[in-house]
């Protein structure tokens, strides 16, 4: 039985209110389950609640993530086939690059950089900086296939199966990194003037390398020797821009044009990540041609350039060879450092709050 609260008096169990001081009457407690006892299972309404609402909704992807994706798989399939351009006959006559070690060394930097841009593209958050890095190397390398036409047109060499996947993979490659690019949605800020100088006049300084004679050689007799070192023989130098054929002197310019338009868009990009690859795709187009003239004051590279007669004497003793590098080698070295010290400059500067806001509006 239970009692009031307030008096003490006895409570039947159906009151509501005391007999005898008319206080409320609470209600009884309610028996708690014994141990042991499990919770009631829930009903089959309040599982399906509880599967529904944990259920992720579907992903769709945007048209722009399906546009890098195929642009990835293109990128990939034309760096495998700029690769495998080395090992098959280039021309008609079967030549093979990859058997002329001074020809592999002319494209090595810029099969890297198809490589890794392409590498790159694969993941989606660096596919972007590969993008930028496959645009902006073939760009600038484009314009080597000048060369090539012309061999073509004046019938020096006839069209092989090397050259035609040659000229598909670097299409692929283009179309791929401009693809990725247009897809990545890049965006573009106005305070990088620095930087852009800076990688701009890097690139004229080897425009200008590029325009001067390289390469001096100099044969001089070794039996009547003066103060000087010898009797001057023979003297050659190669090759300022107005000694290459038409041709040549075409390829030459437009690539330094395209270049000095390749860093300006990318020097204006809002990404440090995308800059620095478009000015280290630059570098990496530019390079071949410095790493072949180093090549070039090499001896072996210089004797098929010698009259029979000089070879003679070379292989008699009666002469001597000397090669000298000239200030349009020195030049296009300086360019292509210089260069590459801004492109590691301006990714080792702290981004500012512009380009935080829209690295982080650019996915």
């Amino acid at each position: 039985m239970r009692h009031c609260t307030r008096c003490g008096a006895p409570l039947e169990n159906t009151w509501r209110f005391c007999a005898r001081c008319a206080a409320p009457v609470p209600d009884p407690p309610q028996p708690s389950a014994p141990a042991g006892h499990a919770p009631r299972p829930a009903q089959a309404w309040e599982q399906d609640a509880t599967v529904i609402g944990t259920v992720p909704r579907a992903t769709k992807s945007s048209p722009a993530d399906l546009a890098g994706r195929l642009a990835s798989v293109v990128a990939v399939l034309g760096a495998v086939g700029a690769l495998l351009a080395l090992f098959v006959p280039y021309d008609g006559e079967g030549t093979r690059l990859i058997e002329d070690a001074v020809t592999v060394w002319f494209n090595l930097p810029t099969l890297v950089a198809w490589g890794l841009g392409a590498g790159l593209t694969v993941a989606r958050s660096t596919r972007p900086t590969g993008a930028v890095l496959l645009s902006a190397v073939t760009l600038v390398w484009l314009p080597a296939y000048l060369n090539d036409i012309e061999a073509l047109v004046a019938s020096r060499s006839t069209l092989g199966p090397g050259q035609l996947i040659s000229f598909a993979s670097t299409a692929l490659l283009l179309v791929a990194g401009l693809v990725a690019v247009g897809a990545a949605g890049v965006r573009f800020t106005t305070g990088t003037g620095a930087w852009i100088l800076a990688a701009a006049g890097a690139v004229l300084i080897g425009a200008v390398g590029s325009a001067l004679p390289s390469r001096e050689i100099l044969v001089t007799s070794v039996e009547s020797q003066d103060i000087r070192g010898g009797i001057e023989v023979a003297r050659s130098r190669c090759c300022s821009l107005g000694e290459q054929s038409g041709w040549s002197a075409t390829s030459l310019l437009l690539t330094m044009l395209v270049a000095v338009f390749v860093v300006v868009v990318a020097g204006s990009m809002a990404r440090t990540s995308l800059v620095v690859a478009g000015f280290g795709g630059v570098a990496a187009a530019l390079a071949g041609s410095v790493f072949l003239l180093v090549l070039q004051l090499r001896t072996d590279r210089v004797l098929p350039l010698l009259s029979q007669d000089l070879r003679d004497l070379l292989a008699a003793g009666r002469v001597e060879l000397r090669i000298h590098g000239l200030p349009g080698l020195w030049l296009q070295v300086a360019g292509l450092v210089l260069l590459a010290g801004v492109a590691i400059g301006r990714g080792l500067v702290r981004p500012g709050a512009r380009e935080a806001a829209a690295r982080s509006t650019t996915r």
